[in-house]
């Protein structure tokens, strides 16, 4: 929690996860009706960051957002998660 700024955050988003009521990965706020994909909860961090600010309008985020949930894999969740260990105390 020491390499935190917001550790106030971080915890509030461990509460959440631990209740529940968001993930630590998901793509749900970016979820629209042109894709057809799962009802999923909240989460902390998206797919795509994984992918440099400047590469990500390169891509398709629809395409992206599909992809990640047809070839769901925990280990991928993982690999976003340590990444990006700081982004795990920001508020939404």
């Amino acid at each position: 929690m020491l390499i935190y700024k917001n550790s106030q955050g971080l915890f509030s988003n461990i509460i959440a996860v631990i209740l529940g009521n968001r993930t630590w990965v998901s793509y749900e706020m970016f979820r629209n009706n042109t894709i057809n994909l799962p009802q999923i909860k909240q989460g902390i961090l998206m797919p795509f960051n994984m992918i440099k600010t400047d590469d990500l309008s390169n891509v398709n985020i629809d395409y992206l957002l599909y992809k990640y949930a047809k070839d769901y894999n925990y280990l991928d969740d993982l690999g976003i998660i340590w990444k990006n260990l700081k982004l795990l105390g920001k508020k939404q």
